[in-house]
This record gives structure tokens, sequence and C-alpha cells, in this order.
């Protein structure tokens, strides 16, 4: 149980910080965009790695 309270906590903070990212992609200038879409791109490949390694584990 207390398993699943840590692992709601992390997807709560992982949608937050997506949320506040692409907000702020789309209102700042050039540099802090693309700095923050391969942010946003780390972001999700880390999320697809621990999906499959969840997945096969």
């Amino acid at each position: 149980m207390n398993n699943n309270k840590k692992y709601r906590l992390y997807w709560s903070i992982w949608y937050f910080l997506f949320g506040v990212l692409l907000i702020l992609m789309f209102n700042l200038e050039l540099p802090y965009k693309t700095w923050i879409m391969g942010l946003l791109v780390i972001m999700a490949l880390f999320e697809i790695m621990m999906l499959i390694y969840k997945f096969y584990k």
C-alpha cells in the first residue's frame, strides 16, 4: 500500500512538471523553447523506458 502512494505521488509530480513545461514552451522565446522541448522529450523517453522495464520485470 505504501508503494502505491509513492507511485501515485510520482505520477502527480510528473504530470505537474510536464504541464508546466508544456505551458512554458508556448510562452517563451526560441532558445528557452528548444531547451524545454528537449526536457519534455527526455521525460517522455524516460517514462517509456520505465514502462518497458516494468513490463518485462
